[in-house]
């Protein structure tokens, strides 16, 4: 009789033994699934500040990202201008503290002052370098990529008309 309980126990014993294994696992996996879940969210609050040359920009533009993948067709015209608005006051706060960093933000073209332009209040200077369409007029809309200086200046790479930018800039 003994010899039989000990074989019977010695059966049973694997399959209790999974099933602690199973819920050890499936409570490990939890475990980093709240984790990731309640630090993801900290990152992306954290990010929220971030300034282009900031090491959680990328964060806080993927996050922007993942908005535009989740709205409806009547959001996204909104939350493009609402990021645009974003950008440009980005733009301003480097500008402000003299911070240099790459940018890109669209607005209209205030003024044309030979290399000196306005473009949504933000002063660009246009090199002879700079690759910008001929069209572009005061009252137009375009996108300006470039590089912020520390005497208050956007340093233009590229300046498109709005509509055009696909073609021109990621």
């Amino acid at each position: 009789r003994l010899l039989a309980q000990a074989a019977k126990i010695r059966d049973t014993a694997p399959a209790s033994r999974v099933s602690f294994f199973s819920f050890r696992l499936a409570t490990a996996a939890l475990t980093l699934l709240l984790v990731f879940f309640v630090g993801g969210t900290g990152i992306v609050n954290a990010s929220a500040s971030a300034l282009p040359g900031d090491n959680l920009y990328a964060v806080k533009r993927g996050w922007e990202s993942a908005h535009f993948w989740f709205a409806d067709e009547d959001k996204t015209a909104s939350l493009e201008a609402e990021y645009e608005e974003e950008r440009r006051g980005e733009v301003q706060e480097l500008l402000g503290g003299g911070r240099l960093a790459a940018v890109r933000f669209e607005g209209v073209v205030s003024s044309l002052n030979g290399s000196k332009w306005e473009v949504a209040g933000v002063p660009v200077i246009v090199s002879k370098e700079a690759d910008v369409e001929d069209a572009i007029q005061v009252g137009s809309d375009v996108i300006v990529s470039g590089q912020t200086q520390s005497d208050g200046t956007v340093l233009a790479e590229m300046i498109v008309l709005s509509g055009h930018s696909e073609d021109h800039i990621e």
